[in-house]
């Protein structure tokens, strides 16, 4: 991995500090003040490196960075052999063109693909493939994406990963998709790479974290970036809804983008200490729509095993199948 990254740095011409920051994430060191001060600098000067890093890969956030790096390492030993084992990714499409372009491009960059037209097809042959991700329009004949998606959930709670795909993106909304367990949605025409870094990005993450259901206690407050405490309603079984703070001028202090990563605490109903976790910001809603108020939703990015272990029973008592709640209802 340490050439692949000398590589990537010389690539997108990032300086020697730089690529120290790049290295430490890549070790699983998550915040800023850790990073920090295993460089001797501020957590201000290591935000700063980060924004140069992401203006100078194209990327907009740490997930999607590392994503790219797994993407670039893929092609620089041209398979996916320094992971544990391919990922397996599903596509279904009823344009074949389409399915099969997708898989294709997937396929020479070492992921084991399956091509499907028929979403019918995808739930009869589930059982055997046991697949990491799922790729699928929404608007299909007979069986839409969102019957495959609900069917899917159904029979597994937690994956594979589905990736929706969408030439009609107005017509949805993505916090609705991503409420009913989807990760993401994607609109027609998309771009290869960015696909590609989207499937490495949730197969990396998904293998030992997508058991991770959960419901939050909405008397337990949260912390986000040690500044906020906040209350939210709901957790699913991928991230939270996090709600603005209304009144005052407080809603100004929490000013948040997608992709930017939070840090905050909850805790379960049978459990009285406040588990903490890391999250970034999937999708943002500004003010009320259709009856649901202004936050965000925040996808897990790190939760301890223990924790992880703790909330598993929990939640398959609860049947929690949203991937992140699209938010709470205005009273």
């Amino acid at each position: 991995m340490e050439e692949a990254l000398i590589q990537f740095a010389k690539n997108n011409s990032l300086t020697a500090r730089e690529r120290d920051v790049v290295r430490l994430m890549l070790d699983r060191v998550v915040s800023l003040k850790d990073i920090a001060q295993s460089l001797s600098l501020s957590p201000h000067t290591i935000n700063s490196h980060f924004k140069k890093i992401f203006e100078k890969t194209g990327t907009r956030s740490r997930s999607e960075l590392l994503a790219l790096l797994l993407k670039f390492s893929v092609e620089h030993l041209n398979s996916c052999a320094h992971l544990h084992r391919a990922p397996r990714v599903v596509i279904v499409d009823d344009e074949p063109e389409l399915s099969e372009l997708v898989s294709n491009s997937l396929s020479f960059r070492g992921i084991k693909t399956y091509a499907y037209t028929d979403p019918q097809q995808v739930l009869d042959d589930f059982p055997k493939h046991q697949f990491d991700v799922l790729i699928s329009d929404i608007r299909m004949p007979g069986v839409t994406g969102i019957d495959l998606l609900q069917e899917i959930r159904k029979r597994n709670w937690y994956s594979p990963a589905v990736l929706f795909m969408s030439g009609y993106a107005n017509d949805y909304e993505a916090y609705d998709v991503i409420n009913l367990g989807a990760a993401t949605l994607i609109e027609k025409p998309f771009d290869l790479e960015r696909l590609f870094a989207l499937v490495m990005e949730q197969f990396i993450e998904a293998p030992h974290d997508r058991g991770r259901y959960f419901r939050m206690n909405s008397k337990i407050p949260i912390t986000v970036n040690g500044k906020l405490q906040l209350t939210t309603t709901d957790i699913g079984f991928g991230g939270g809804f996090i709600p603005f703070i209304q009144g005052d001028d407080s809603s100004n202090h929490f000013n948040v983008e997608v992709g930017t990563v939070l840090s905050f605490e909850f805790g379960l109903e049978e459990f009285e200490t406040p588990i903490s976790a890391k999250g970034e910001v999937v999708w943002r809603r500004t003010q009320q729509e259709n009856g649901l108020s202004p936050g965000v939703g925040v996808k897990f990015l790190d939760l301890s095993s223990d924790a992880n272990t703790l909330v598993q029973d929990f939640v398959r008592m609860n049947r929690i199948l949203s991937f992140i709640p699209s938010g709470r209802k205005v009273a």
